[in-house]
């Protein structure tokens, strides 16, 4: 008799003092914070076993662990890139982690992709703003691969309206870690083959008419007064001085995309007997407007 009343006393005590959770909470919390276990069983510990309560509590814990691991160095990741549907606006990203491996997972991918679909739109106009866009996606990712992630920089590349048959083409090179996108004045067979060419040369400037004063001045030789004069930057018909050194000329046709080679016809065993500039190769009616590139 009195074993049966020690039983049944035990059994009470139990049933009073078991949580108000099961593994099937812990398992939910986990899915929606990316939290390890031990801190999902904490939070719904002190949080009664309410999931709303534990959320708000994992989410100052996963800001922590984001401070944390802001110190740590990212020199891997990836460049996502997307082209609206029209082909009048592009848009680039880029995702730093610490390894290799990371950019591959789905949590990862959701932030680029987010990203790309807010640049597309125009919501965000500088790397802040998109940074605070996505702090939410970064948070879970964060929580979830246990390394610093962060978004370095991200470009919206968009036609101008005076350009009514404008395009825009990109390239996705070296597993997504070169990306381009540029702009054309009309559509081009080889607009694509231009932003290969891009992320196999990586030109600085579209034409010498958008070389700084500053450069022109450095590559010029020290009498050259003429040479010297202002020039107003961003003018639609500038053109480069007439007098070119030797310096000069071999900077263009390194640096300065539409006098380069273009790289498929150097590559070409059957090209290279009549190699073409870019300029060239994409023709007299088209012009290359602007060009974006990124590389890790």
């Amino acid at each position: 008799m009195l074993r049966s009343q020690f039983l049944l006393h035990i059994g009470r005590r139990w049933l009073s003092s078991s949580p108000n959770w099961n593994a099937a909470s812990i398992r939910q919390l986990r899915d929606l914070t990316g939290a390890p276990v031990m801190e999902c069983k904490k939070a719904l510990e002190r949080c009664d076993g309410k999931l709303d309560a534990a959320l708000g509590l994992l989410s100052s814990y996963a800001e922590t662990v984001m401070r944390k691991k802001a110190q740590r160095s990212t020199r891997s990741g990836l460049i996502a890139l997307e082209v609206a549907p029209d082909q009048r606006c592009g848009a680039m990203v880029e995702i730093r982690s610490e390894t290799d491996f990371v950019h591959q997972l789905p949590v990862v991918q959701r932030v680029s992709q987010r990203g790309l679909e807010l640049l597309l739109r125009g919501a965000v106009t500088n790397v802040q703003e998109l940074l605070e866009a996505l702090r939410d996606e970064l948070r879970e990712a964060v929580a979830k691969t246990d390394e610093n992630l962060t978004v370095h920089r991200g470009i919206r590349l968009q036609v101008p309206d005076t350009f009514r048959d404008g395009r825009i083409y990109s390239y996705l090179h070296n597993h997504a870690r070169v990306g381009v996108l540029v702009a054309c004045s009309a559509p081009s067979p080889l607009g694509r083959q231009v932003a290969m060419h891009i992320a196999a040369m990586n030109p600085q400037y579209v034409s010498a008419a958008d070389i700084e004063p500053s450069v022109y001045e450095s590559l010029m030789p020290a009498e050259d007064e003429a040479f010297r004069a202002p020039r107003q930057l961003g003018a639609a018909n500038a053109s480069p001085p007439q007098r070119r050194s030797v310096k000069f000329e071999a900077f263009i046709a390194e640096r300065c995309l539409l006098d380069q080679v273009l790289v498929t016809d150097s590559a070409d065993e059957r090209s290279r007997s009549r190699q073409r500039t870019v300029r060239e190769a994409i023709g007299p009616g088209i012009s290359v407007l602007a060009f974006e590139r990124f590389a890790l």
